[in-house]
């Protein structure tokens, strides 16, 4: 039989439910006394509390003097907070209070310290292994890895017969030009083949290595004892493509497989570039921010691997830039424009100008081979100063432009003279413009009066037959690289551009005695003209 409920347990009841929703609904400030005496905090108060003591059943205290003071029973727990150097948990046994093993800062920061040493000992040893690598390459002679990068002008074109300086140089077994090595006849984005690069061989001049030849020309006898040619080049792809995928995958295994062997032939390598223009990028109607864009990571990826294989972590290759000659369409000026940037930008760089003072082919774009080989000698003598002298070679740019009323003056960065033997001033208006200087006033071009210029130094002074209507601001100057319609005959250099060059630096063709390159000025638009 069930037992019957008394008056009492129904007045026990009713205290136990009052505890329960207390307990459940008081606040965090709820201290919850039962009928039988005893406390409990409610749960929100419960969980503050909790939370304030990092989790644990602690007590807080600001300091470790008044938990001291407390009197906490043996095996509680307490957690000092604000103390200058107390802070921690803290666990009471036989009346005294021991800092816990399970301390949250005491932790951290004991795997912080291992962390940190772990890390230091790691860079030391790299360290030390990257000092001991660099003393063993001390004393080794220097040999260059020179690596063509880029599209049209740097990819595979004509032949031209091997100079005499070829068996101080060595190139992969399978050729110095990528398109030569045997795995990628037919697709030359394919991923290589590790026996196109396993050993060197020397030089030798076949199709498309014309640039190889000019800088192998230029560069012998100088400070490298030898020199490691490879083209990585290849005609009608874009930065984008040749940033991705077999080519540029090709690339680092070129320059790994070149810097090994040169350290297993005894020398201590280092790594240049040479990179011509964008002439794929060109023809898919790149915009200058594309280009620019699309240079920054693959010339940046281009010395970090560098940097790698020569196992220097903060060598920075020099690449030196040439611009392509400005045609009329609109998207080869946007690439000269972003090609004039990535030279400015990247560190290393070395701008060396327009190529429209090398005897062009047929199609006015490309250079005829011997060009190639002349322009070669140009980057390699360029790379003589950079390692030779520490100096950079320099394009020749307008850097200052004034005018008063019909006056105006054209500032250089190095002393110009007029030469008119080998280029030919083209313009868009021949008839208003003076050795390839063109005036353009708000859109309208005025005429430079004939005969007026005026060479001094740095500067060219000219007359315009008629005074700007628009401000300042609308002035500019330009130095013109138009095409012409002339085809190239040997003999017959109707190169188009300006005939401003460089006072003084002219040097004679290893390769063809009879040219003497110049540095020319480069084509270029002046749009901050200022008062006089």
């Amino acid at each position: 039989m069930a037992e019957l409920l008394t008056i009492q347990d129904s007045i026990d009841g009713r205290l136990d439910v009052k505890s329960l929703g207390e307990a459940a609904n008081g606040d965090e400030n709820t201290q919850v006394v039962t009928r039988t005496g005893e406390t409990y905090p409610s749960a929100k108060k419960a969980i503050k509390t909790m939370f304030a003591n990092g989790g644990l059943p602690a007590q807080p205290f600001a300091t470790k003097a008044m938990m001291t003071a407390s009197t906490l029973a043996n095996g509680s727990y307490a957690q000092v907070t604000d103390d200058t150097t107390n802070n921690g948990l803290y666990l009471k046994a036989a009346g005294a209070w021991v800092k816990s093993a399970y301390d949250p800062l005491t932790q951290a920061n004991t795997y912080t310290d291992t962390a940190i040493k772990s890390v230091a000992d790691s860079n030391a040893a790299y360290l030390k292994y990257l000092n001991n690598l660099e003393q063993a390459n001390k004393d080794k002679p220097n040999a260059a890895i020179v690596i063509l990068l880029g599209q049209s002008l740097n990819a595979p074109r004509g032949t031209a017969v091997q100079t005499k300086s070829s068996p101080i140089a060595k190139m992969p077994v399978g050729g110095a030009s990528i398109t030569q090595w045997a795995y990628n006849a037919t697709n030359a984005l394919w991923v290589g083949s590790y026996s196109e690069l396993e050993t060197a061989v020397d030089y030798v001049s076949g199709a498309g290595q014309t640039p190889a030849t000019g800088i192998i020309s230029a560069m012998s006898g100088g400070v490298f004892s030898r020199l490691y040619i490879g083209n990585a080049a290849i005609g009608a792809r874009t930065l984008d493509v040749l940033s991705d995928g077999g080519a540029i995958t090709n690339l680092n295994a070129l320059l790994h497989r070149l810097c090994t062997l040169a350290r297993n032939d005894g020398y201590n390598p280092q790594v240049m570039f040479y990179t011509a223009h964008g002439e794929a990028d060109a023809a898919a109607s790149a915009t200058e921010q594309d280009y620019y864009s699309d240079g920054i990571r693959y010339y940046s990826t281009a010395q970090l691997y560098a940097a790698q294989a020569m196992r220097k972590p903060n060598y920075r290759a020099p690449i030196v830039f040439t611009h392509p000659p400005q045609q009329n369409a609109p998207t080869d000026k946007e690439i000269k424009a972003a090609i004039k940037r990535l030279a400015s930008d990247l560190p290393n760089s070395i701008d060396l100008g327009s190529i429209y003072q090398y005897p062009m082919s047929s199609d006015r774009v490309h250079p005829t081979e011997t060009s190639y080989v002349l322009r070669g000698e140009k980057v390699g003598k360029a790379l003589n100063s950079y390692f030779e002298q520490a100096s950079i070679d320099k394009a020749l740019y307008m850097t200052d432009v004034t005018l008063s009323g019909t006056t105006f003056t054209a500032t250089f960065n190095a002393t110009v003279v007029r030469d008119v033997s080998l280029n030919f001033g083209q313009a868009l208006n021949a008839s208003q413009a003076e050795d390839g200087l063109e005036w353009i006033d708000n859109g309208t071009q005025i005429a430079i009066v004939s005969n007026s210029l005026v060479y001094s130094g740095r500067n060219i002074t000219g007359t315009l037959a008629s005074a700007p209507v628009g401000t300042l601001e609308q002035q500019k100057l330009r130095v013109a690289e138009q095409a012409t319609t002339a085809t190239y005959v040997l003999g017959n250099d109707v190169n188009a551009g300006s005939v401003i060059r460089k006072a003084g630096d002219g040097w004679q063709s290893i390769y063809t005695p009879s040219y003497v390159n110049y540095v020319w000025a480069t084509g270029q638009t002046y749009n901050k003209v200022r008062g006089a």
